[in-house]
């Protein structure tokens, strides 16, 4: 018997798995193995059902089923979703979460609903609506609360420019926010400055959320160009006195500003040279530009030398040093050249003695004599030589002879070689002998080559077994006469079939072609059978295939024959039936020489193999209904080794009921031995149809309000193998909320083998009204900002339950930030979150100005010593904290006007919405008079020019300098005092022992809106003029021309002219004869002027009328002593050149 059927409820089909089937045993005690059959899976909801049916081996039967009842449960969502964005745009639909119902299948969801959007910040939400294949229902929300990110502006911009009148308001940047609104900015500036510095004006943006930023742009004020100057003149002069202090240029700054240059000058040249004077122009911002004069003083004339010489010589020791030439330059001086020779040439070529002559002008003359060096004759070689050897390596360089050029002198050659002749042939040897002019002589040594053939070695020979041990032996090593390894050319005659002799030749050549013959011969001889090896013995079927290609061949090796010849032979002998015999089969292993080998193998042929059904397709397990039970096949069957029957056996095993039972039908094959095959066909009687219900059943998905849920209805059902029962069950799902749930009602047909129908109604329990507001709702209003009404007291009521009432603001920034609007929200919210809302709108605007909180006068009378300082003013607005304050002064001063004048103060304040108000203090100021006098350190005149602005006090402008007190000579140009005159007024009264000039300069200016009158008092003297009283300081003429140009026309002593010394002068001709006498020669020069007396005029007089036209000198050179009383100095002597034509 079997076991009661089983019913069990799960949620999914997955669930409902194959249940383990119960252990049966048959009347015997034998396990009997079920077959099982199951019905098609409901697509959502309904019955499995298994069935396992049980045979015997009689044919008894017997049913078991196990039923599950799948019924799905409510699933359950995700938490809602929620965000947080910068900005609407990113508000965008959300992915829906993936869900599954509670057997884990996916559930597709709504599209899904969206509320309205907020114009700047807000919330919004999207809800999205499961529904599982059960009809269990359920609502997902995603909501983005819009919290408005703060922008961002661009980063700061500078830009550079040279005045301040270039720094204009910029044209701000478009700026948008979070939602891209674009905002329009509030501007403010910096104050302008005097010279260099930054200009900022400032760009504050405000969203409507209040987020605030600032964008700059800064001007940087930077006088880069430089002043320009004129470009650098000058001129040429003969004479330093002739390099006076040239007029300065007028100079401006980049924004028109005059600029005062400083002055300062060069050192004197001592024979040529520059003199230069510099004016530096600098403005305000320390730019720099620089304007030069130059005077050139130029000496053209050089020396004059003789024509270049030159000559040739065998040898360089011949090419000596010539004479040097007499060389004056054009005052007569003579020269001592600088003597510079060329390097000694290599062997040939030209050795350069070059005489450079320079007089102090830096006048150059060069004479130049040249030496030209050839060699003509080659080397003398011995005759050329050679030997015979057999060896290459005999062939070894030979001695070097000894070699000479003309001179004398060891050549060393140059040693080349032939190449080495493979085998036999010449080895040649060059020695070639190359002078250092390239003359050529060549020395020639020959080897000749030549060799013996070498000695042949003995024969040799050896006895093997089979043809593959005569290997290849090992070549003899042999040497040609010079010891060289020879490589043999091997040879082989055929292998013999069998036995014979397998022969090698080795033929040894060397590179002369001597040829020597080796041999080596192996003898063959085989007696040695094969190695045979057979496949073992075996047992096989009648209908066998006993070939050696069914049962494996024999296989043989030899010691010499790599195929040796295998053969068999077989013998039968009969067993006890046709079917059973032996076979002995010998086989026998043959090498190609004669020799052989046999061995048997032992084959047994029996007949076990049962005969096999001719019907490919043979009568399987089958299921049917009880009136469908199909008759018996017939079938037949075929042996491998004769005749075969079939008979068929019938079976009855019962079920859990009447309607369920198994047939085990057997069809069994029987061949002549008695080898039999049993076919086992198992039929499966039962009941598988479910009941039906007899009336229309209720709708399978219903809608309700929670007061409104139908009582359920009473159906029957009928059964096609009997009678059937239906039972009703309700199961709640609860929802999101208390009101929103789903009933799930279930009526099951049950017939007598518990087979059943299941219809199921979801009854969906909802609360879709909304709650409503009790009080009057508050009305839109317009304020200002210190008058926003307080929120009101608001109550709800709801349909199904109770309801709340919060409130929200949400705040819309307008134009500035006191203006704005707030929506006050009113939400009211059911247990189930069904809300009614009422916005009220309330408009929040500024529009008064800010006001002054500190006091202030109006009106000042003050004078231009104490104006005071502009009040710190403080001003409050109404509305907001940020009060925007710009501070202008205007000034009716003018610098070329003397008069009284008006300065004025206003205070522009605005609010950050805009209310903007002025407020005015006017100061009227008297202009008045500031004296000041600077005491100024000595100066010596020749120590440069001096910048009198530097003597000014800070803030001083505009005016001009006049010259008080002091020498005229001393001159003012702008605010530069030059007293480098002076030395034109050099004297007893003004020189380095002299107290000097006392000067006062006046400037009248401005300062801080007053008159300025600035004296400055100043010695100046000629202290810094240190005496030249040495001899080094002292300068005498070297060359007279008195042709009336006032250049040399006299003998002249400098430099000394203030030492007091008295010049005693004697000059002589070259002949020693005195020409000229003086005992108190006058010093100085017309070139220093006439300030201390007369000065010397020997002009090449002489008081000799034997001398010259007109009581002139010849010319040619002339000699002086000079004895310098009282200066402790030896006398000076020197020449002079006088040149009177």
């Amino acid at each position: 018997s079997v076991p009661e059927n089983v019913v069990t409820d799960v949620q999914c089909i997955a669930d409902a798995t194959l249940p383990e089937a119960p252990q049966l045993t048959n009347a015997c005690g034998d396990d009997i193995t079920p077959v099982v059959t199951e019905n098609a899976d409901p697509e959502c909801e309904g019955q499995k059902i298994y069935t396992f049916t049980y045979t015997d081996c009689a044919g008894n039967e017997a049913v078991y089923t196990y039923t599950y009842n799948i019924e799905l449960t409510a699933f359950i969502l995700p938490a809602n979703g929620f965000e947080t964005v910068d900005n609407l745009d990113d508000a965008v639909e959300p992915t829906p979460p993936t869900v599954n119902d509670n057997c884990n299948n996916p559930i597709t969801p709504s599209e899904p609903v969206k509320t309205e959007t907020p114009d700047c910040q807000g919330s919004v939400t999207y809800t999205y609506t499961y529904t599982d294949c059960a009809n269990n229902t359920a609502n997902w929300t995603y909501t983005y609360t819009i919290e408005l990110a703060p922008f961002t502006v661009p980063e700061n911009e500078t830009s550079s420019v040279e005045c301040i009148s270039e720094a204009i308001a910029p044209t701000p940047p478009t700026v948008n926010d979070a939602n891209g609104d674009e905002i329009i900015p509030v501007m403010t500036q910096s104050t302008n400055l005097a010279c260099e510095g930054n200009k900022t004006f400032t760009f504050t943006y405000t969203d409507c959320a209040g987020n605030t930023d600032i964008w700059e742009y800064t001007y940087e004020i930077n006088l880069i160009e430089s002043p320009v100057v004129p470009e650098n003149a000058g001129t040429t002069v003969s004479c330093l006195a002739e390099a006076i202090l040239p007029e300065a240029p007028v100079v401006s700054d980049t924004c028109g500003n005059a600029i005062i240059p400083t002055v300062s000058q060069s050192q004197d040249p001592d024979c040529e040279g520059e003199k230069s004077y510099t004016f530096t122009y600098t403005d305000c911002a320390g730019n720099e530009s620089v304007y030069v004069f130059t005077y050139t003083i130029e000496i053209s004339t050089g020396p004059v030398v003789p024509e270049n010489a030159s000559s040739n010589v065998e040898c360089l020791a011949n090419a000596t040093l010539p004479e040097i030439a007499e060389v004056y330059d054009s005052c007569g001086n003579e020269i001592t050249p600088v003597i510079t020779e060329s390097p000694d040439p290599d062997c040939e070529g030209q050795k350069v003695y070059t005489f450079t002559y320079t007089d102090c002008a830096n006048n150059i003359s060069v004479f130049t004599y040249t030496y030209t060096i050839d060699v003509t004759n080659a080397p003398v070689v011995p005759a050329n030589d050679g030997s015979i050897v057999e060896c290459i390596e005999d062939a070894t360089q030979p001695a070097i002879p000894d070699v000479t050029d003309p001179c004398g002198n060891d050549i060393t050659p140059v040693i080349t070689q032939s190449p080495d002749p493979e085998c036999e042939g010449d080895k040649v040897y060059t020695f070639t002998f190359t002078d250092c002019a390239g003359n050529e002589s060549v020395y020639v040594y020959t080897y000749t080559i030549q060799k013996t053939a070498p000695e042949a070695p003995i024969n040799e020979s050896t006895t093997v077994e089979c043809i593959d041990e005569a290997l290849q032996p090992t070549a003899l090593v042999l040497t040609d006469a010079c010891g060289n390894n020879i490589t043999p050319v091997i040879t082989e005659n055929e292998d013999p079939v069998c036995e014979g002799e397998k022969i090698y030749t080795f033929t040894y050549t060397d590179c002369a072609g001597n040829e020597i013959v080796y041999t080596y011969t192996y003898i063959i001889k085989d007696n040695t059978p094969p190695v045979i090896s057979i496949p073992e013995s075996v047992t096989a079927e009648c209908s066998d295939d006993f070939s050696p290609l069914t049962l494996d061949e024999a296989t043989a090796t030899d010691n010499c024959d790599p195929n040796p010849t295998i053969t068999f032979n077989d013998v039968r002998t009969n067993g006890t039936c046709s079917g059973v015999y032996t076979i002995v089969r010998t086989w026998t292993a043959t090498d190609a020489c004669g020799n052989s080998i046999s061995k048997d193998q032992v084959i047994s042929i029996a007949d076990t193999i049962a005969p096999t059904f001719d019907q490919e397709t043979l009568p399987g397990p089958i299921v049917v209904e009880c009136n469908n039970i199909p008759e018996p096949e017939t079938l037949t069957a075929t042996d491998n080794c004769g005749t075969a029957i079939v008979t068929v056996e019938d079976e009855r095993i019962d079920g859990n009921c009447p309607y369920n039972f198994v047939i085990k039908r057997s069809y069994i094959a029987t061949d002549d031995c008695g080898v039999a095959n049993i076919h086992v066909q198992n039929i499966t009687v039962q009941d598988t149809t479910p009941p039906v219900f007899v009336e229309d059943l209720p709708s399978p998905n219903l809608v309700v309000e929670c007061d409104a849920i139908p009582d359920p209805i009473i159906l029957t059902a009928t059964d096609t193998c009997g009678n059937a029962t239906v039972s009703i069950t309700d199961s709640r799902t609860n929802g999101t909320c208390p009101n929103n749930y789903t009933i799930t009602r279930r009526w099951v047909a049950t017939d007598e083998c518990g087979i059943t129908t299941t219809h199921t109604q979801n009854i969906i329990v909802q609360d879709t009204t909304a709650p409503t507001f009790v009080e009057a709702l508050p009305e839109n209003v317009t304020v200002e900002c210190d008058m926003i009404p307080e929120v009101a007291i608001i109550t709800a009521i709801d349909n199904c339950g109770e309801a709340k009432v919060t409130v929200s603001d949400v705040r819309t920034d307008g134009n500035c930030p006191s203006n704005y609007i707030i929506a006050r929200t009113y939400l009211a919210t059911d247990e189930c979150g069904l809300t009614e809302s009422y916005t009220q709108i309330i408009t929040v605007q500024d529009t008064t100005a800010p006001i002054p909180t500190s006091d202030f006068q109006d009106v000042l009378d003050v004078s231009c010593t104490d104006i005071p300082e502009a009040p710190e003013m403080t001003f409050t607005d109404n509305c907001s904290s940020n009060v925007i304050q710009q501070f202008t002064e205007t000034n009716t001063f003018d610098e070329n006007v003397i008069a009284d004048y008006q300065i004025i103060r206003t205070w522009t304040v605005s609010d950050a919405c805009g209310n903007t108000e002025d407020y005015t203090q006017t100061l009227n100021v008297s202009l008045d008079e500031i004296i000041n006098e600077v005491v100024a350190e000595d100066i010596c005149f020749d120590n440069g020019v001096v910048n009198l602005d530097g003597f000014l006090s800070e803030g001083v402008t505009g005016g001009s300098w006049e010259l008080i007190e002091g020498s005229p000579v001393a001159t003012i140009n702008g605010s530069i005092f030059d007293p480098t005159n002076l030395d034109t007024i050099y004297s007893e009264e003004f020189n380095p022992n002299t107290q000097g000039i006392q000067y006062i300069l006046r400037h009248t200016g401005f300062q801080s809106g007053c008159l300025n009158i600035t004296d400055v008092i100043m010695v100046v003297d000629a202290t810094c003029k240190v005496l030249p009283c040495g001899e080094k300081d002292i300068s005498i003429s070297t060359a007279l021309t008195p042709n009336g140009d006032n250049f040399n026309d006299t003998f002249d002593i400098e430099g000394i002219t203030l030492c007091g010394f008295v010049a005693e002068v004697k000059i002589f001709n070259r002949w020693g004869a005195l020409v000229y006498e003086s005992n108190e020669y006058t010093l100085g020069s017309e070139r220093e002027g006439n300030a201390f007396g007369a000065f010397g005029k020997w002009d090449g007089s002489s008081t000799k009328a034997s001398f010259g036209n007109n009581g002139k000198l010849p010319n040619g050179t002339y000699y002086y002593i000079i004895n310098l009383r009282n200066s402790g100095l030896d006398p000076i002597t020197g020449p002079v050149y006088l040149g009177t034509k």
